[in-house]
């Protein structure tokens, strides 16, 4: 399968391997998420772009904390299918979380993969089949502590963050976070300092 993709997807990379790009919208829990990603593309051999650059996939961390993240969601996702139209476009995190058949309407959208799963985000685009409907990830976020399994190296800041806990058990009227991330639970404590040091 994966070699299938690969073709699908093209060989514009260096490596060989498609070419992706990273945009981050939201909280520094967001960008350091991103992080995680960018590096297991890297680790994989992908070649990593900037946004400004075509690229065979387009991955962009959604925030829905208010309105203006999601049209800015929108906003950032047609810019792509105007100046990049064969890009494939991976939607993950809070707005994926909750708005997933709204954002799977959006035209060039192949991949929306909620918070539970969006850090295995690049087994399922290698696992996705050329050709095929696109792919909607979004499980229920259960209460348990969690692991990271990459480490994150933040090339646009000069300072590393570390994700200790996500979710929150606040339900405020006007967040969606605890829908979004989940109820708040927190990383084991070796795990943090093998990642810390």
């Amino acid at each position: 399968m994966l070699e299938t993709t690969e073709i699908e997807l093209s060989r514009s990379g260096q490596s060989g391997r498609p070419t992706v790009s990273f945009y981050t919208f939201g909280c520094r829990l967001n960008q350091a998420e991103t992080a995680i990603l960018e590096q297991s593309f890297r680790e994989a051999g992908y070649t990593v772009v900037d946004i400004r650059q075509p690229a065979d996939v387009v991955v962009v961390n959604t925030c829905t904390v208010t309105e203006h993240g999601d049209a800015d969601t929108r906003k950032l996702c047609n810019r792509v299918r105007r100046l990049n139209p064969k890009a494939r476009i991976a939607l993950v995190g809070c707005q994926a979380q909750v708005q997933r058949e709204k954002l799977l309407a959006m035209p060039n959208v192949h991949w929306v993969v909620g918070n539970a799963r969006k850090l295995e985000l690049r087994d399922i685009l290698e696992a996705t089949l050329p050709g095929s409907r696109p792919a909607v990830i979004t499980p229920v976020i259960r209460k348990e502590s969690f692991t990271v399994p990459f480490v994150g190296i933040d090339r646009h800041h000069t300072r590393a963050n570390l994700k200790i806990q996500d979710g929150c058990d606040f339900f405020c009227s006007f967040c969606e976070i605890p829908y979004a991330r989940g109820r708040a639970r927190s990383r084991k404590f070796d795990d943090l300092l093998a990642e810390a040091s």
